[in-house]
């Protein structure tokens, strides 16, 4: 779930920013050091950990090293800084990922990582303007500066994964020169920057870790994860409701007026401590880190598990060596208008499978039209397999139609693929290059260079041939581009040289 801050104005509030970096470097906590996000953090040279004279500097509106200021009223200690965004997974998730191993539990936070990062990507491409001329008379885009750390506990000390997304008010245009952002864009895109991350957090946690989920509400729940542990695990929730009363529900304001009355003090809890505590109460509910790690499909969490362990420094468990996947264990259909090509390039290979090309620049993962499988009996050395498989006998038809989750029991004889090589995804390949087009209202008449091969392999010569051609279709609206990277001065190229 997403929510916004008020527009952070006072020291005092500043302040709690800068000792959320200092927290995340202390051993064992369950902070993590911030990291930088946004094109504007690029241009900037923003990168690796957050420190606090950056962040500082940044908050008051001038450059990271303090030399230059970026707004007209850098320094102003009644200036607006920043708004921060908290973006957190429903309770079930958090839940889950405070009883499974490490090795689970950081696929789920990279998931999260990778969710947070697309909202942050589409509020910069939509909602990143700032402001030009006398009094901000005008706007235009803009790169942002984010400073962004993860929570792993909420205050009452409960599974809570958050991360605070602190967008400073510092806005880099395409010319180089810099000023405050527009905020009030950034309240406009909150509901579809909410639904976005929902999203790519549900694929992610079905691609990487075959994890069944079920709709709870505008959010979802992971199935086979106790209710009760869930509301067990919200006592911070329970507070703020009593203290609201009758009022909470469908109230905003009562509900937050709530929780800063409600609100206790941070305490200093070891992470290993509070995963223990957590893992114990679970234990105490009936529900335990051996029954929390046998939901999903291990063999689904094997392709991100060999990107993610060098992350880890652990050997792999045996539990995840090399398996072939089952169909039935492929990602989701019907979720049309899904752009992969903004996801993490780490589920790329998984996407391979699914992605269909909807459009120009638009693709979507297929419907399957297999499911579960119910039984299976390997035979002739594995090479032929006998399943009884649940099938979707009309599983190309609309989805509003409910002939679409229809699924009815069949007998299956399946032949072991072999694949001598792997074609090249339908999401990755380059787009034809527009050589003249001609827009008749909405019609468009192309002349393109396209791929004489788009389905070859990888390693195929084919792939670099292309034939011109005319192409008849839609006008697609552009993407907005991206803010090219301001072209140093001779006086900075000189202070590179020094530094180097």
């Amino acid at each position: 779930m997403l929510s916004y801050s008020s527009p952070i104005t006072t020291k005092r509030r500043m302040q709690y920013y800068l000792d959320m970096v200092e927290a995340g470097r202390r051993e064992d906590s369950v902070e993590s050091p911030g990291y930088w996000l946004g094109g504007g953090a690029e241009i900037l040279g923003l990168s690796g950990d957050v420190t606090e004279a950056a962040l500082k500097n940044l908050l008051d509106g001038k450059s990271s090293d303090g030399k230059r200021d970026l707004v007209q009223n850098a320094g102003d200690p009644n200036r607006v800084r920043g708004i921060d965004i908290v973006l957190g997974p429903p309770k079930s998730v958090s839940t889950y990922a405070s009883m499974v191993d490490d090795v689970r539990r950081e696929i789920v936070l990279q998931v999260d990582s990778d969710a947070v990062k697309i909202v942050i990507e589409y509020l910069e491409i939509e909602a990143g303007r700032t402001r030009r001329g006398h009094g901000g008379s005008s706007t235009e885009p803009a790169s942002i500066v984010v400073a962004c750390s993860r929570h792993l506990a909420s205050r009452s000390l409960d599974p809570q994964i958050h991360t605070h997304a602190l967008i400073l008010n510092v806005g880099i245009r395409s010319d180089g020169s810099s000023g405050a952002i527009d905020n009030r864009e950034l309240f406009i895109h909150r509901k579809r920057a909410d639904q976005l991350y929902l999203f790519y957090l549900a694929l992610g946690l079905k691609l990487e870790l075959g994890l069944k989920l079920e709709r709870d509400g505008i959010g979802f729940h992971i199935t086979g994860v106790p209710k009760d542990l869930c509301k067990e695990n919200s006592q911070r929730r329970k507070a703020i409701l009593k203290h609201a009363g009758d009022s909470a529900p469908g109230n905003h304001r009562a509900r937050e007026a709530a929780a800063m009355a409600t609100r206790p003090a941070k305490v200093t809890v070891p992470k290993s401590e509070l995963l223990r505590r957590w893992q114990e109460r679970g234990q105490a509910m009936g529900w335990g880190s051996e029954k929390a790690q046998k939901l999903g499909d291990a063999d689904a969490a094997l392709a991100a598990k060999a990107q993610r362990t060098s992350t880890l420094g652990k050997d792999v468990p045996e539990e995840f060596q090399a398996k072939e996947r089952s169909p039935s264990t492929d990602s989701p259909g019907g979720l049309a208008g899904a752009d992969p090509k903004t996801a993490s390039g780490q589920r790329a290979g998984k996407l391979a499978k699914t992605v269909t090309r909807i459009g120009r620049g638009r693709y979507r993962l297929s419907y399957r039209r297999w499911g579960d499988v119910i039984w299976n009996q390997k035979l002739a050395l594995g090479l032929v397999e006998v399943r009884l498989q649940m099938m979707r006998p009309f599983s190309r038809s609309w989805r509003i139609n409910p002939a679409s989750r229809v699924e009815v029991p069949t007998l299956r004889i399946v032949a072991k693929r072999i694949r001598i090589f792997e074609a090249v995804p339908p999401h990755l390949r380059p787009e034809p290059k527009v050589l003249w087009k001609k827009g008749f209202l909405w019609p468009e008449l192309r002349f393109e260079r396209r791929q004489i091969a788009p389905e070859a392999p990888r390693w195929s010569p084919a792939t670099k041939l292309t034939l011109p051609q005319f192409k008849f279709g839609w006008q697609w609206s552009p993407a907005r581009p991206q803010m090219a990277k301001p072209t140093p001065t001779e006086s900075q190229k000189k202070k590179q040289n020094q530094t180097q």
